[in-house]
């Protein structure tokens, strides 16, 4: 499953220019993220997809991306860049050897592995 930019605020796919971070986790197989294009339908299609066939890690990791990515938005303003990382993908499988990335939802700001709590996030993208 390729990764994605998508922009959190105005929900367009771009590249990841200016601030952003990346999400590297489970997520549901049929979960693509470049079908997720606007914010407010992360949490319903998420919904849709656990409520077929995720594990548990995936609805965890699913469920703390979404959260995360609203809390980020609210404390940072403005548009931010997210590219989705699936960690069965060949990209996330090198993100997590190259940052030893811990069990479950892992953040990355400017290349570098940060705790994945808003605050955490938002400082990072602000230094």
């Amino acid at each position: 499953m390729p990764s994605s930019e998508t922009t959190a605020s105005t929900g367009s796919i771009c590249p990841m220019a200016g601030r952003g971070f990346e999400l590297v986790g489970l997520y549901p197989a049929a979960m693509s993220p470049c079908s997720v294009c606007r914010l407010d339908e992360l949490a319903t299609r998420l919904a849709a997809e656990e409520a077929r066939e995720a594990s548990a890690a995936a609805r965890s990791d699913a469920d703390g991306a979404a959260r995360l990515l609203a809390a980020v938005v609210d404390r940072v303003g403005g548009t931010v860049n997210v590219r989705l990382t699936p960690l069965d993908s060949p990209r996330g499988l090198w993100l997590s050897l190259r940052h030893r990335l811990p069990n479950g939802l892992a953040v990355l700001v400017d290349g570098r592995h940060v705790a994945a709590e808003p605050e955490a996030v938002a400082a990072a993208l602000r230094a």
